[in-house]
């Protein structure tokens, strides 16, 4: 029987990229993490998010939920394997500050007045109707994945993907005795957004030398590393960085 594999990861973090890398290299079923067509089509029509909302609530059995949602408690599906990925917070919050997803403001924030202010979620997330700030959105969409039972998931990083995308379907292959789909490894080029001038050697290029670094001021580092989960870093191998 064909293996299948929920992927959990947060906005920003390459998902679509990891999926594509399981859809060709691995004989396997990645379970739906996006809503359908059809969906998106009524949702056009009606100018109303809260479909997809109602999707995730009526299908949970089968979709187990949104692939950028929080993992709820006591998940039974013994026939899935789970894989998570997770992105270097410094580097997830600078995207989530360039395109913040759901977020209306007034007027583009600073990114220190981004670092504080209120997140509002969206219902499909699985968390409350407002979040503290976006760190701690990090902290706890990436703290929910140890909610899973550990026998039958495995914790990738984003940064992994772009160092050794092979080593990564091996790794999930390996741990899960998925059998490959095909005798060498078949890398995804293509950018994912549809941004002609990024493909993977460029975002290679951009989290493996840490390019985000430079976007970065020692105030908003300040204020990170201020609602960061010290133990979480510690548990995905991530430094704390203090000095620029």
């Amino acid at each position: 029987m064909t293996q299948k594999i929920k992927l959990y990861g947060e906005r920003h973090t390459n998902t679509n990229y990891l999926s594509k890398l399981i859809e060709l290299n691995l004989d396997a079923q990645l379970v739906e993490g996006v809503v359908p067509t059809y969906i998106r089509t009524l949702e056009r029509w009606t100018g109303s998010e809260s479909l997809r909302d109602r999707y995730f609530q009526r299908t949970f059995s089968e979709t187990l939920g949104w692939k950028h949602a929080a993992v709820p408690t006591g998940i039974d599906a013994d026939e899935v394997v789970f894989v998570t990925l997770t992105k270097n917070p410094y580097a997830w919050l600078l995207s989530m500050y360039r395109r913040p997803y759901h977020q209306h403001y007034a007027q583009p924030p600073s990114l220190e007045e981004f670092l504080t202010l209120p997140w509002q979620t969206v219902g499909r997330e699985n968390v409350a109707d407002e979040v503290a700030n976006p760190v701690q959105l990090w902290n706890l969409k990436n703290r929910s994945y140890f909610h899973l039972p550990s026998e039958r998931s495995l914790h990738l990083r984003t940064e992994d993907t772009f160092l050794d995308a092979s080593a990564v379907v091996a790794r999930i292959a390996g741990t899960f005795a998925v059998p490959r789909s095909c005798e060498q490894f078949v890398d995804f080029q293509r950018s994912t957004k549809k941004l002609a001038d990024r493909d993977g050697e460029y975002y290679r290029d951009y989290y493996l030398n840490e390019r985000w670094r430079a976007q970065l001021t020692q105030a908003a580092l300040d204020l990170i590393n201020a609602e960061l989960d010290a133990d979480l870093l510690q548990r995905f191998d991530y430094p704390l960085i203090t000095q620029l």
